[in-house]
């Protein structure tokens, strides 16, 4: 897990009737090992928002996700998911962020980027 560094990440988000909303997010990841690897992936909300309020992480209501990363390769991670947000207190209309904030796991070992 020490090998992995995040270069870029964006999420959008939109809300759709109070019920769903779309969040799309483009990560792009390089594994500086020479070794294939897995783990799951989750976000972290932004330091930023209000309190309470919910953006990256409402990408974790459809994950954890699960990415590998060939040696000594860059990957760019898509992802666009539908989200019931029908149980979030105060959903957020719409939103973007930019260098945002992820945790990966294998196993026991987890790191925060």
């Amino acid at each position: 897990m020490q090998y992995h560094t995040i270069e870029a990440a964006n999420v959008t988000l939109k809300l759709l009737l109070m019920v769903y909303c779309t969040e799309k997010c483009e990560l792009e990841l390089f594994n500086h090992s020479s070794d294939t690897v897995t783990f799951q992936l989750n976000f972290l909300d932004s330091p930023f928002v209000e309190v309470g309020s919910q953006v990256e992480s409402l990408m974790n209501l459809n994950g954890p996700y699960t990415i590998t990363i060939e040696g000594k390769r860059t990957r760019t991670v898509k992802l666009q998911e539908l989200i019931d947000v029908s149980d979030v207190f105060r959903p957020i209309n719409n939103a973007y962020s930019r260098n945002i904030h992820i945790t990966i796991a294998d196993g026991a070992k987890t790191r925060i980027l």
